[in-house]
């Protein structure tokens, strides 16, 4: 089967727009080309102004925005919606205020070619489950990650 990317980025998310947003920046500063890799957004029925914040996005990023009512069946629902949407054979999951490395879809997609089957697991920084580290987190924004 051809696929139109090399990878898909999956992220799940629910009112968070602004760790959202943390995220699509640094998914910006990938060291491949925005043409090989797309960015699946499933957005679980947000209330927030998270679908501006990807308006502004999508001419920088190959992005993909689906919403579905929230019904709070959980992530997993989410993800698997992504997956069901992507245009690639490699998924690769993220949540929101997750930012990773500019090398991180590179070397995901090293991987899988080296091994077909793969489960990779890469390292990032986030926010934690109380958002006891938001500063650090906002500071690194501003970084070269």
């Amino acid at each position: 089967m051809a696929y139109k990317y090399k990878a898909s980025v999956i992220i799940p998310t629910y009112n968070r727009e602004k760790l959202l947003e943390m995220t699509l920046i640094t998914l910006m500063k990938q060291n491949v080309s925005k043409e090989i890799f797309e960015v699946i957004v499933v957005d679980d029925g947000s209330t927030d102004n998270t679908f501006n914040i990807l308006k502004k996005y999508e001419s920088k990023l190959n992005l993909q925005y689906l919403y579905h009512p929230h019904n709070a069946t959980g992530i997993a629902k989410s993800r698997n919606y992504g997956i069901k949407c992507s245009n690639s054979e490699i998924c690769i999951f993220i949540d929101s205020g997750i930012l990773v490395a500019s090398d991180t879809v590179e070397n995901f997609i090293k991987q899988h070619d080296k091994e077909n089957d793969a489960a990779v697991i890469g390292y990032v920084y986030g926010f934690d489950r109380h958002n006891e580290n938001e500063k650090n987190v906002i500071e690194l924004k501003y970084r070269s990650i």
